[in-house]
């Protein structure tokens, strides 16, 4: 009896030994730190586990479980707590959970089931997970089951719209839902599969949040709907990993799912989209995170549709509305692989004149102008023109011409800036301000200015609000025009610069009368002119070489070009310069940049004749080369008084002799610079000795010094003053200097005159007389017959 009592004692004291409740099991046993870290945040929770009346079933992990510890909620360990012991589970039995509060479905209950394979499976309404148990322990208040460490799916207890609504990758697109409650009604039924666009993916669509809250509301309701998949759910172990297309299917689209080893493709027929996250789990249904949208299969994100969303472009896409342009309205919406250069508003508003004027001016239609923005066969992000040949040049689908069928082309450049080294993307001149607006059949790439299609080279299509531009438009476009040279020199060839001299640098040509001159010698000006042309050269602003390079023009002769970056001026053959703002002035073939001085080839050099001959004084000069003067048209250190032909005109027929006095009174064989003095006037010899050309008041008139000091009248010098040139100067005066010109009135002058002809007089008289009274005396002797030698 006592025997059997000490045994009794000892399975007693055995039993008090092992009598632990699940609570004291988790606090005693180190493994499941993370577990009593959660229940001690429910004083409930934790006296349910501690109760040895109780007969329940705990599903936990250990602390190894990283993965599941980092998102389970203490919500989920009630979930997976059950009111009932279950050493063994039979099929499709109900087993109350120990989640105190309302379930969001309406019920507390799940199902538990055991595979043949000894895997536990747990229900809910909707859905089902696969709990891989690796250990049970039975203690005196139920039963707890070890689940292996990598545990997956996770039962998550919430919707999987709180899922998006506090996922932080999802914060975009649980904004946008809110303004659909369609779409939030649909995420809430059971058992649903959700494609969710993470922030990445309204990256890779700017506009897209902007386009579907200003889209048709339907349509963009339909788009968003899109994305749910009812009455299916997909995990990421039911898509196999060899490149076989998956497929499921929404109301509006066939969604296939590729899975590969490094990555998971998302495809419509009018989308793609990579898959960043699988498995996150709601209590309806399953969440996959995708960087895309996955559109309707008659729906496409087209660059119409984005460009329609880019408020900062809304002047390009007014324009492209009109119906003029239907041609490029239409492209957009049905080419593919394209890229569409969209100058933003700001574009429009630098621009001088009026879209319209400036249309005028190209001769082109308004469908031209848009189509010259569009490349039909290039779809260009910024990673493609970064890693692409720099710099290089790309089609466009405008014409080059009208009726020609020639394509223009754009110039695209990479630049980097050697002290920040960053990179920037050029177009023509025109910057990238946003980047890769994705759209279905291609990408948008907002710029800062406007691509007007380049014309030929003697029309400026860019008109830009600067003085020194509009310049252009007035001396080189009037010698252009007037010699035809821009149909016949600046049309051909391509990658051409055109230096074009500003109004101010024609100015001393002009001043000089050699303006007038090339008007009429229409050869001379277009060499002058292929002076200014550099062949296989297209030096935009942004690509001036810094250190001194040779280039060819078209006259095969070279010139230099210099960028001083410390004084920020261009250099062309050390005098000539090109300075800031800097400009680029498009063309068809090239690029214009204007400078400050007209090229002069070398071999040409300017004369007096040059400047008579232009400046229309062909009497003067005929009277210069009849009276044998000629050889001083062209020879140096020269300056010819010049009136005009109708005062020419009476002298040029003089006898030789009194032409030849003619001409030298109106030749100063000198330069005359400077017709103005301090002194009140100033004085050059002229070519006849003792007679001297006299500048007064201040260099508006000029009058004729006599030997004796006697002057004539004046006459008007031409506002233009010397018009110097290689050789000399030609000054314009209102009339001729002759002997033959009217005296001064001066009394001085009368008299030395008056003086001049009584001399005259007397010397004529004295040998009249002397004639006559010899002639009389030899009568006398004759008659005498008296012969005499008179010595």
């Amino acid at each position: 009896m006592k025997s059997f009592l000490v045994v009794l004692c000892l399975f007693g004291l055995l039993a008090c030994v092992n009598a632990q409740t699940i609570y004291d099991y988790l606090h005693t046993t180190n493994s499941y730190g993370f577990y009593v870290a959660r229940i001690s945040q429910d004083q409930n929770f934790e006296s349910l586990l501690q109760n040895k009346s109780v007969n329940i079933t705990v599903i936990a992990w250990k602390n190894t479980a990283l993965d599941v510890w980092g998102n389970i909620t203490l919500d989920g360990l009630k979930y997976l707590t059950f009111l009932t012991r279950q050493d063994t589970f039979s099929n499709a039995t109900l087993y109350q959970t120990a989640l105190q509060q309302a379930d969001l479905l309406g019920e507390h209950q799940r199902i538990l089931v055991t595979e043949d394979d000894g895997t536990l499976v747990y229900f809910n309404n909707f859905m089902n997970f696969h709990l891989n148990i690796t250990a049970h322990t039975a203690l005196d208040n139920g039963v707890l089951y070890e689940m292996a460490d990598n545990i997956h799916p996770l039962p998550i207890p919430t919707l999987v719209n709180n899922t998006l609504a506090t996922d932080p990758q999802f914060s975009t697109f649980w904004s946008l839902l809110q303004k659909f409650p369609n779409v939030l009604s649909a995420i809430i039924r059971p058992k649903l599969t959700i494609f969710a666009p993470n922030n990445f993916a309204f990256l890779n669509h700017p506009v897209i949040k902007e386009y579907l809250l200003n889209a048709d509301h339907n349509e963009a309701q339909s788009i968003l709907l899109n994305h749910i998949v009812d009455g299916s759910l997909v995990y990421s172990d039911m898509i196999p990993i060899n490149g076989v297309p998956y497929q499921i299917s929404t109301p509006s689209a066939l969604i296939n799912i590729t899975r590969y080893p490094a990555t998971t493709i998302v495809t419509t027929k009018t989308s793609h989209a990579t898959v960043d996250e699988f498995d996150i789990f709601g209590e309806n249904g399953v969440i996959i995170s995708i960087d895309d949208f996955l559109f309707p299969d008659n729906f496409y994100f087209n660059l119409g549709s984005v460009l329609s969303a880019i408020p900062e472009a809304s002047t390009f896409y007014n324009l492209s509305q009109d119906p003029r342009a239907k041609q490029f309205n239409d492209t957009l919406y049905a080419n593919a692989n394209m890229t569409l250069f969209a100058p933003d508003n700001d574009a429009f508003n630098n621009m001088s004149l009026s879209l319209n004027t400036t249309l005028t001016l190209t001769n082109k239609t308004l469908n031209d102008f848009l189509m010259y923005h569009l490349l039909p066969h290039d779809e260009l992000n910024s990673q493609t023109i970064l890693s692409a040949k720099n710099p290089h040049q790309l089609y466009t689908t405008g014409l080059y011409e009208p009726g020609i069928g020639r394509q223009q082309y754009i110039n695209v450049q990479i630049k980097t800036d050697q002290t920040t080294n960053k990179t920037t993307i050029q177009i023509n001149n025109a910057n990238i301000v946003d980047h890769d607006l994705k759209a279905s059949n291609g990408f948008i790439q907002v710029l800062d200015t406007v691509l007007t299609p380049p014309y030929s080279m003697s029309h400026v299509v860019q008109d830009i609000h600067n003085p020194e531009v509009t310049n252009f438009y007035g001396e080189t476009l009037n010698i252009l025009a007037d010699t035809d040279i821009a149909s016949t020199l600046l049309k051909t060839g391509r990658n051409l610069t055109f230096l074009i001299p500003t109004n101010n640098a024609w100015g001393p040509l002009a001043a000089s009368g050699i303006t007038e001159y090339l008007q009429s010698n229409i050869n001379l000006t277009a060499y002058i002119i292929r002076e200014h042309v550099l062949t296989n050269a297209v030096l935009y602003t942004n690509n001036l070489p810094i250190t001194e390079t040779v280039y060819k023009n078209l006259n095969g002769n070279n010139v230099t070009v210099r960028y001083d970056t410390s004084k920020h001026k261009v250099y062309v053959n050390d005098n000539a310069t090109m300075d800031g703002p800097f400009v680029n002035i498009l063309f068809s073939n090239g690029v214009g940049q204007l400078i400050d001085q007209v090229l002069i080839p070398h071999d040409v050099v300017f004369t007096t004749e040059n400047v008579l001959t232009g400046l229309g004084y062909n009497s003067f000069v005929l009277a210069v080369q009849k009276a044998g003067y000629g050889s001083y048209l062209n020879r140096t250190n020269v300056t010819f008084l010049a009136a005009n032909d109708s005062k020419w005109e009476q002298h040029v027929n003089e006898p030789m002799d009194q032409l030849r006095q003619t001409v030298q009174l109106n030749i100063i064989p000198q330069t005359v610079t400077s017709i103005v003095s301090d002194t009140g006037s100033v004085s050059y010899p002229t070519l006849m000795d003792g007679f001297s050309a006299e500048f007064i008041q201040g260099g508006q008139q000029a009058r004729l010094r006599t030997p004796s000091g006697a002057v004539m009248d004046p006459v008007i010098v031409s506002a233009a003053g010397p018009r110097v040139v290689g050789n000399g100067a030609v000054i314009g005066v209102s009339d001729v200097f002759s002997f033959t010109y009217p005296p001064n009135n001066d009394k001085g002058d009368k008299l030395g005159a008056g003086m001049i002809v009584l001399i005259v007089f007397l010397v004529v008289f004295g040998v009249v007389a002397l004639g006559a009274g010899g002639f009389f005396g030899y009568r006398y002797y004759k008659q005498r017959g008296q012969y005499q030698t008179i010595n």
